[in-house]
């Protein structure tokens, strides 16, 4: 019994020592990772609605005014998942709305909006439990986007296939057997092309988030993650597993 209490005390000190550290140095934003053990149980599959508000600086690819840009979007999503007990894959198809705050932009002039934009995703997960409580794992993820469009005075404006790669590495505490607590550094890489000339691209690679999963017995679970980066970005997924 002493024994398991240390084991829990160890990984609750370790994930909140990682979690404030990312807090204060992380700089970018991605889509929602999640812990690295498995959602869905062994075996099995896994069905999830999600919602994630992100929020990053973005920056001309050849900018050489110093100048950058606010992006924002909220993401909606379904996500399917299947799993063996320590590795799941996953696939997600949502809608997105996309605000660049470009106000003092030479490029655009003004704020770029669009809305109902459709986005796809995959990624992948695993965990390895180095203790009973603890464990550690990589979670890697990539999404594509439809074009997002914009006019001004009668001009289209299109920002033309937007993609984003995005890679953790998660340290995962466990409390008794319903909640899981994790955090974790990240890289993420994000573009996209103007149509008629040049490109935009995330102006920092490197982040941290950290989050909750609370299971409701075997089958349902909540899981809420943020991300810190210019600014705070958040999100959560209901999941059931099958």
């Amino acid at each position: 019994i002493f024994t398991r209490r240390r084991g829990i005390m160890k990984g609750r000190i370790l994930t909140a020592v990682i979690l404030a550290l990312l807090i204060v140095t992380s700089s970018a934003a991605a889509v929602q990772f999640g812990a690295p053990q498995p959602v869905a149980n062994p075996n099995g599959f896994a069905l999830g609605v999600g919602y994630f508000y992100s929020q990053n600086k973005w920056e001309p690819t050849d900018n050489t005014s110093d100048f950058d840009s606010k992006m924002t979007r909220n993401e909606v999503y379904i996500q399917a998942s299947a799993a063996t007990k320590y590795v799941e894959g996953y696939l997600r198809l949502g809608g997105t709305n996309v605000k660049l705050d470009n106000d003092t932009s030479v490029a655009l002039g003004t704020d770029f909006n669009d809305s109902g934009v459709i986005f796809g995703g995959i990624g992948a997960r695993g965990y390895y439990p180095v203790t009973s409580n603890f464990g550690i794992g990589p979670v890697v993820q990539a999404s594509l986007y439809d074009n997002f469009t914009d006019s001004y005075n009668g001009i289209e404006i299109k920002l033309k296939n937007p993609w984003e790669i995005s890679a953790a590495l998660a340290f995962q505490g466990n409390i008794g057997d319903n909640l899981i607590i994790y955090a974790g550094p990240y890289l993420f890489w994000s573009k996209f092309d103007i149509d008629g000339g040049g490109s935009w691209e995330a102006k920092n690679n490197f982040g941290g988030m950290g989050g909750v999963r609370f299971k409701f017995g075997k089958n349902f679970s909540i899981e809420i993650e943020g991300q810190y980066t210019d600014e705070f970005s958040a999100g959560g997924v209901f999941t059931v597993s099958f």
